[in-house]
C-alpha cells in the first residue's frame, strides 16, 4: 500500500468534486444499460469499472472532509492508501473523469459539468496521485488559477 497525501485540501470543494464524479459515474452507467451511450466506452470502463475498485478510498476521503467541515475547518490534510500498481487505474479514471466532463460542458449529460474552482481542486488531487504513487512527495494545493482549470 502506498499512502497518499492531499495537503491543504479544501474540503468543501473537493466534496462538490466527489458529487460531481458521483452524478458522472451514474450517469454513464445508467446509459451504458440502455444502449445509449453518450460517450465512448474508455469512459464506461474508467467512471464505472475502475472507479468503483476505488470505492474504499473515496469512501475515507469522504468521511475525513466531512470531518474537517464538522470541525469548522475550511482546509485539511487528507490522506488515505492506495494499492500498489494503482497508478494505471488511476490514470484510467483520471482520462475518464476529464472526458465526463467535457461531455457534460458539450450538453451530452444531463449532470452539470464542474466548476473552474473545482476543476482546479480535481487536477491537483489528480497530479498528486499520480506523482505519489510513483514515489514523488506530497504538494500542498496552491488556489491560484492555472491555464487549465
Amino acid at each position: 500500500m502506498i499512502l497518499v497525501r492531499y495537503i491543504g485540501t479544501p474540503v468543501a470543494l473537493f466534496l462538490e468534486l466527489q458529487e460531481a464524479l458521483d452524478g458522472f459515474q451514474r450517469e454513464v452507467q445508467l446509459s451504458s444499460l440502455d444502449g445509449a451511450e453518450p460517450v465512448g466506452n474508455d469512459v464506461v470502463q474508467g467512471m464505472v469499472i475502475d472507479r468503483d475498485a476505488f470505492v474504499d478510498i473515496r469512501l475515507a476521503l469522504h468521511d475525513q472532509a466531512v470531518a474537517a467541515i464538522e470541525a469548522g475547518l475550511e482546509h485539511a490534510d487528507l490522506e488515505v492508501e492506495f494499492p500498489d500498481g494503482a497508478v494505471g487505474r488511476g490514470l484510467t479514471i483520471t482520462a475518464a473523469a476529464r472526458q465526463a466532463d467535457r461531455a457534460a460542458a458539450e450538453g451530452l449529460l444531463l449532470t452539470p459539468p464542474v466548476r473552474d474552482e473545482v476543476r482546479r481542486v480535481q487536477l491537483w488531487m489528480y497530479n498528486e496521485v499520480a506523482i505519489q504513487l510513483r514515489g514523488g512527495a506530497p504538494t500542498p494545493f496552491d488556489p491560484t488559477p492555472t491555464s487549465d482549470p
